[in-house]
């Protein structure tokens, strides 16, 4: 009877050390798999903002890491995700945007910029329909900017691809000039006349299609961090806990 108490005793015993030592790597592990999601999630979006695309698109990246504690696991999982995967995917393979809508593409100048007449808010997606969640989305509109700034829209060409709108004679007021360029007869550009007169101001060029040159590197972010976990998991079961 003795020798079955010590037994059930150290069993006992056997089992509360192997519990800590689970607890003791559940912890260790989830702690370096944070670690490498972190990274990741830093990289990218210091990718982003490097590229001078902009706070909104680096904080599309998001991280999670799984499961949540006080949960104890010796498989924890990390994951990066991207809420613009478009955009994302597009500026690291780089790509031909085309318009989708009317025949031309509008890229503002720190002119329009400047005079408020870069771009509008809408509630309509690339694709024509409700961007869910009501949220909006920033494009550029030949129109709207011409109702901003009070003018009427004048062609120097007949049956261009894009609508004529006002009447020449309202010039003396000011308006916008659509008129090819010298290099292209298939590019535009508007001028911004404030009055007859007055200096044209540039206020878009309008091409058929641009190309989005590659600027990120998402698959060597994630060998970046293929390289590093090993490591982060040495370092974390080492501290211990």
């Amino acid at each position: 009877m003795l020798q079955m108490r010590v037994v059930g005793n150290l069993g006992a015993q056997l089992r509360n050390i192997l519990d800590g030592e689970v607890t003791t790597m559940s912890r260790g592990l989830r702690r370096a798999v944070d670690r490498t999601a972190t990274a990741v999630h830093t990289d990218l979006r210091g990718q982003v903002t490097g590229a001078g695309l902009g706070a909104g698109l680096a904080a599309a990246w998001r991280k999670q890491v799984y499961p949540g504690t006080p949960r104890r696991t010796l498989r924890p999982a990390g994951l990066v995700w991207s809420k613009a995967t478009a955009l994302h995917e597009a500026f690291e393979r780089g790509a031909v945007v085309l318009p989708r809508r009317g025949s031309f593409l509008l890229i503002p100048s720190k002119a329009a910029e400047a005079l408020g007449a870069d771009v509008v808010s809408t509630t309509v997606s690339r694709k024509g329909g409700s961007i869910p969640g009501n949220a909006r989305r920033r494009r550029s509109s030949l129109e709207e900017a011409a109702r901003k700034l009070g003018v009427p829209i004048v062609s120097a060409r007949p049956g261009n691809a894009i609508r004529k709108a006002g009447d020449p004679s309202a010039r003396s007021r000011g308006y916008i000039l659509l008129t090819p360029t010298r290099a292209s007869q298939s590019r535009l550009v508007a001028l911004y006349f404030a009055s007859r007169g007055a200096k044209p101001v540039l206020l878009f060029t309008l091409v058929r299609q641009t190309r989005v040159p590659r600027r990120l590197d998402i698959a060597g972010a994630a060998s970046r961090a293929q390289a590093t976990l090993a490591s982060n998991v040495s370092s974390a079961l080492a501290a211990g806990g």
